[in-house]
């Protein structure tokens, strides 16, 4: 639930927000959310593995979460380049495509 208010957060920053309190407060959700559930997750991944095998499960799970994690960021890369590009179409300035581009973004990224 942290992460999920973190990027809601971040998605109703306008262009003109300031770092304290509103972009800390997200990343600090960011940061609280990260720390309780990664590696919660990475010890249910492990905890059916016999101890020989603990090394590469390890490391596929590990694999896994980076691919995960790149694959995720480029689908949100890929959204929020879209909807800048038809923001600036629509003739809005760079400043606020960007916003809105990124706005858009965190807002996928929560759902």
């Amino acid at each position: 639930m942290a992460i999920i208010a973190g990027l809601l957060h971040l998605s109703t920053r306008g262009d003109g927000s300031g770092y304290f309190p509103g972009v800390s407060l997200a990343f600090a959700l960011l940061g609280l959310g990260d720390g309780m559930s990664f590696m919660p997750l990475l010890t249910m991944a492990m905890a059916d593995v016999p101890a020989p095998d603990a090394g590469p499960a390890s490391g596929i799970v590990n694999v896994s979460m980076q691919i995960s994690a790149a694959l995720g960021l480029a689908a949100l890369g890929t959204i929020s380049d879209g909807h800048i590009r038809d923001l600036a179409v629509q003739g809005q300035p760079p400043r606020a495509a960007l916003t809105g581009g990124l706005d858009l973004a965190f807002a996928v990224a929560a759902g």
